[in-house]
Formats: structure tokens, sequence, C-alpha cells
């Protein structure tokens, strides 16, 4: 999943509240999570286990090739895509946690190095009980 916004949502008693699963340039605003296992989860699949699914010439390229992305009309709606395998392809990059609110549980589950190599923001998430 790349492109979507997750804001001014609550979340009660769930084990993940938000699931970034490998995508890109989601944002994660001013949320509230109140008794979830997890708030944010973000992985990096598309650096492991799915490693092959983004590589030039697999699927994803494939997909993208066959709609002609770096032409018009795909390149003017979607321009961070073309140029996508120089710019950190199958990295979770450029997500934004921020401003969001938790209390009973883990807020979440990547590492601030993990953070910063994959070009992502986190930032004034709070405790709020």
């Amino acid at each position: 999943m790349s492109g979507y916004m997750i804001y001014n949502n609550t979340f009660i008693n769930c084990h993940a509240g938000s699931f970034i699963g490998g995508g890109r340039r989601n944002q994660v605003l001013n949320n509230t999570y109140y008794n979830c296992s997890l708030a944010v989860h973000v992985d990096n699949r598309g650096m492991t286990w799915q490693a092959d699914e983004c590589k030039e010439g697999g699927p994803f390229d494939q997909q993208l090739q066959s709609v002609h992305y770096q032409s018009p009309p795909w390149s003017v709606h979607y321009p961070q895509l073309v140029h996508i395998f120089q710019d950190h392809p199958c990295v979770p990059v450029y997500n934004t946690v921020e401003d969001n609110q938790y209390c009973h549980g883990e807020f979440i589950d990547v590492t601030a190095e993990e953070t910063r190599e994959w070009l992502d923001t986190v930032a004034n998430n709070t405790i709020h009980c």
C-alpha cells in the first residue's frame, strides 16, 4: 500500500491499529490508539520475502510497463513512479507517522535506525492515558 492517509481515527482494542506493509508515502496522522497491542506496524517486505516482486523485470515492473508509466497520462498523474527504480525501490520510504496518541500498548515496531534508513518520519507521538 502506498500513498494512503490514515488520520483522525480512534482505534480501540486492536492488535495493530495501522498497518503499512512495505509501502511508501503513507501518512499516519492525528490518530488515537487505546489498548492496542501495537499502534502502528511498518514492515520492509519488499526488502525481504517479497523482494523478487519489485525488481526490474519482476511483476511490479511488468505491471508498470503495461501502462507506460513513464509517459502521460501516468507520468503526469503519478510523477513519483517515473524514476521509481532509481528511488529506493522496494524500500518503505517517505512514510510519515506524526502527532498520534497512544495508551496501553507498544506504539511502533520499527527502530529509529530503520526510520532513518528508510527516510521515514516518526515524530510527536505521545503517550496519553
